[in-house]
């Protein structure tokens, strides 16, 4: 900001005018600015001076002859069109922060809800000129609406009205007056974290000041021509980049505001360097992947989102090009699938952004190995949370330290923190109202950052995530002003919404998003499609009676059952419609370790005491429940899980046909125990996989202490825990346990890969960081709950075949605990779980 002044015979100055100092030795300002009432011209031009008549801010001020006045040569006085001229310094200003060039906005398009105007003009109509510079915010007003004030009827020398040149702004309360003609109408853009103003206007003209009325500003976009010919046609060596927004803002980015200025003295800022809280450099989230098409001008901003190995979560708008449908998916790391099937939200219509989702198949697998999935969220939290979304921006913008060499226009991924925003708050671009007729409706979410951002730093990627952010995970970030530790989200991030249309990521106007839960039911018939025909249901001849054989439909043996004692069947049935019944629809053909023989048996009622003896008995390190199984001369052969106090729970496959076996305590190497019988399932099958469990009955009776207890059996039949422990095998002397984290899977997904069936009876996990998941069958799958009570809720099968193995395949316990409570006494249970 200048202060264009009038230099007098007595030698004081009257500062009649404003200018914005648009490069080194050049001055924008208005026409009319070019002479005063006396048709005198103006002298000097003074930069860093706040308050024009003390000396007291002086130290940084630089004050310059007026050696050349350009007007555009359209410009006419009395007239109030192009009112827009350059001024030639005598030598250039010295660059530093509290002087230095501004940036033109030269698109025609206005975004801008605000813009700045400074001067030190009068305060008021027929107010003495302020001294000290100040500054009033002001609204653009439509050029329709401003024309009810301006009409040449009511304003000398505007002969024609207002003309698209013109731009009109207001307060309510405040406007520019007589003495801020020429000054600058601006706004300042955001990148990394600096503040860069760039002109959008000159103040030209207007009705009487401070009583509401709006001002007339000249347009600097239309001028860009004129002032580059001036400038070389006056000496200046520029290029025609001169005034792009990206390389201006990074031209005198040392100089520049920053959003965590303090200030250090009255006219001086300081500039310290903090963590930025909006956006950073990131690698892209492993779980986006690239739509890509079969076609050369295909479009390059939508993305996915992989909730599963085969399954991607897009917006509708994103997966047709011109008609021809996206062909496959893209990973940074994993490569390029094709799409199978593409299923859109049948209530989509690509002219509006309601219904926006779509759900890609597959042909093959991604392996989680370096993919970490997003999680769609069945949470409702607050709309007013910190969410963030991915975009790209320019390299230069984020990391230039040497202008111009440092000029690199190629994209850098960047993640973004935004607000949710309400309908009050929420401001979209105007070319997408169309898509909104019904605004921002309970199934979307409006999120962005009421800042505005220098071009080119920051572009949304379509059908990415909008993601709530627990603040968990703590991590080095290289971020836009240096490596800060901040935060991520949790281990497996929540999916909160797709991202669908908005503008520089949320910033300064807002972006829209599909909420994700708003659509789950949807999502669910999709892809958890309930299998059946019409001849799903199968009856036996009806000689068939309660107790009698039977072979149920997936040819399993089972038992003529009361469907009251064969829940987990019932359960399936209501599910998928296909099951067996015997003489009527209240006898079922169970299968016969599913059959519930004492549901509700004292056994049941007492073990399930088993959480608070265990609570009860918690020590530090809770080794208690495992032990190591030792076959006649001590090798060690495979692990145990201590459920009662003379039983232990292993795999039939790991003890195989010996029978001359001792156990071990885990945390006790002393403690030896004899097994006094080994029980392995009747129906243990090793081709099958199927019923892969045994118990070793001990000689002696084991007693409860802090240091050795029992653990809990998972019973629940219908859920598993979503992340359990895969305990690794005891066969060193150190007692520690070691486990890695697997998630448990759908059946379905295990069935894709292994040759044997999946039963019910089977639990399938997948450790998600490594392509196969292959252990020994020596080891099992343990869960504690948020008290620390440890259960045990798979048993490895026989894996000689999982090197090749995507999936493990686990021994279901509550699939297995009725045989478990039957092959134990009700004296060993009721003396193992007396809590009292």
């Amino acid at each position: 900001m200048g202060a264009i002044g009038w230099t007098q015979p007595d030698g004081k100055v009257l500062w009649h005018c404003g200018g914005t100092l648009i490069w080194a030795d050049y001055v924008l300002t208005a026409a009319h600015c070019a002479v005063d009432h006396n048709n005198i011209r103006p002298d000097i031009v003074r930069f860093g001076d706040l308050n024009l008549e003390t000396d007291d801010d002086d130290e940084y001020s630089q004050q310059l002859k007026i050696v050349e006045i350009y007007r555009h040569p359209s410009h006419r006085f009395g007239l109030k069109y192009h009112d827009i001229a350059l001024m030639k310094l005598e030598s250039p200003v010295r660059i530093h922060d509290t002087v230095c060039p501004a940036c033109l906005w030269i698109d025609t398009e206005l975004r801008f809800r605000e813009l700045v105007a400074t001067g030190w003009g009068s305060t008021g109509y027929f107010e003495d000129r302020t001294p000290i510079l100040l500054k009033v915010s002001l609204k653009p007003m439509k050029t329709a609406e401003c024309k009810a004030f301006y009409t040449s009827e009511l304003v000398r020398g505007l002969e024609t009205g207002l003309h698209e040149n013109h731009l009109c702004a207001v307060d309510q309360k405040m406007d520019t007056c007589e003495g801020d003609s020429g000054g600058p109408l601006q706004v300042k853009l955001l990148h990394r974290t600096y503040l860069t103003p760039f002109i959008v206007a000159i103040t030209s003209f207007g009705l009487p000041c401070g009583v509401s009325n709006p001002g007339v500003y000249t347009k600097v976009a239309p001028y860009h021509d004129w002032i580059l010919k001036t400038m070389r046609e006056s000496g200046a060596h520029i290029e025609n980049d001169i005034f792009n927004a990206t390389l201006c803002a990074l031209r005198f980015q040392d100089f520049r505001e920053d959003i965590y200025t303090t200030p250090l003295n009255k006219s001086h800022v300081y500039v310290p360097r903090y963590m930025n809280d909006h956006i950073y450099l990131s690698n892209l989230p492993s779980y986006l992947v690239k739509l890509m098409w079969n076609v050369n001008d295909a479009p390059q901003h939508c993305y996915g989102v992989l909730i599963d190995e085969n399954t991607v979560l897009t917006v509708a708008d994103c997966v047709h090009h011109r008609g021809i449908s996206t062909s496959s998916v893209s990973h940074t790391a994993e490569g390029i699938i094709k799409i199978a099937k593409i299923n859109i939200h049948p209530k989509y219509n690509p002219n509006f952004g309601y219904y926006n989702i779509a759900i890609l198949r597959l042909e093959k697998l991604y392996s989680f190995i370096n993919i970490r999935p997003a999680c769609t969220d069945y949470r409702n939290f607050s709309d007013h949370a910190i969410d963030t979304v991915f975009g790209e921006g320019r390299k230069d913008i984020y990391y230039c330290g040497n202008f111009p060499e440092c000029i690199d226009p190629s994209f850098v991924p960047l993640i973004v923190y935004t607000q949710i925003k309400d309908n009050a708050s929420c401001v979209i671009p105007i070319q997408y109202n169309p898509r909104l007729p019904y605004g921002i409706t309970s199934e979307l979410f409006c999120a962005g950052t009421d800042r505005f951002l220098v071009p080119g730093a920051c572009d949304l990627k379509i059908g990415s995530s909008l993601s709530h952010l627990d603040k968990i995970t703590k991590r080095t970030f290289a971020t836009v002003d240096g490596d800060v530790i901040t935060f991520l989200s949790d281990l497996y991030p929540p999916l909160d919404a797709l991202v669908q249309l908005g503008r520089d990521c949320g910033y300064g106007e807002h972006l829209v998003a599909t909420k994700v839960r708003s659509h789950l039911d949807w999502m669910e018939r999709v892809l958890l499609q309930k299998s059946g025909t019409a001849n799903t249901l199968q009856f036996l001849d009806t000689s068939r009676r309660e107790g009698d054989s039977c072979i149920d439909e997936n040819n399993h043996p089972g038992r003529c059952t009361p469907i009251s004692r064969c829940q987990r069947k019932w359960k399936k049935f209501e599910l998928t419609k296909e099951t067996t019944f015997c003489s009527s629809t209240s006898v079922i053909c169970c299968p016969l370790d599913e059959i519930d023989k004492d549901a509700w048996s004292n056994k049941h009622s007492v073990l399930s005491k088993c959480p608070k003896l265990v609570y009860a008995l918690l020590s530090e390190n809770n080794y208690a429940p495992m032990v190591r199984v030792l076959d006649s001369s001590n090798g060690y052969i495979c692990m145990g899980a201590i459920i009662s106090d003379r039983t232990i729970l292993t795999s039939a496959s790991c003890v195989g046909s010996i029978r001359s076996l001792t156990v071990q305590l885990l945390q006790n190497s002393e403690a030896m125990f004899r097994v006094q019988a080994v029980i392995p399932h009747r129906f243990y099958n090793s081709t099958s996989y199927s019923n892969d469990i045994a118990l070793l009955r001990l000689s002696q009776s084991l007693t409860w202490n802090p240091r050795l207890h029992p653990i809990c059996l998972w019973m629940n039949k219908t859920h598993s825990p979503l992340i359990v422990e895969m305990l690794l095998p005891f066969n060193t002397s150190d007692p520690s346990i070691k486990f890695i984290e697997v998630l448990t899977m759908y059946n379905s997904d295990c069935q894709r890969t292994h040759d044997h069936r999946v039963l019910d009876s089977h639990v399938c996990v997948k450790y998600p960081y490594r392509k196969h998941t292959c252990v020994s069958s020596q080891n099992m799958l343990r869960w504690e709950n948020k008290k620390g009570v440890p259960y045990i809720v798979g048993l490895a099968t026989d894996s000689r075949e999982c090197k090749s193995w995507y999936y493990m395949v686990y021994s279901r316990i509550a699939a297995l605990a009725d045989w478990i409570v039957d092959n134990i006494s009700d004296e060993e249970i009721k003396r193992s779980f007396r809590t009292e």
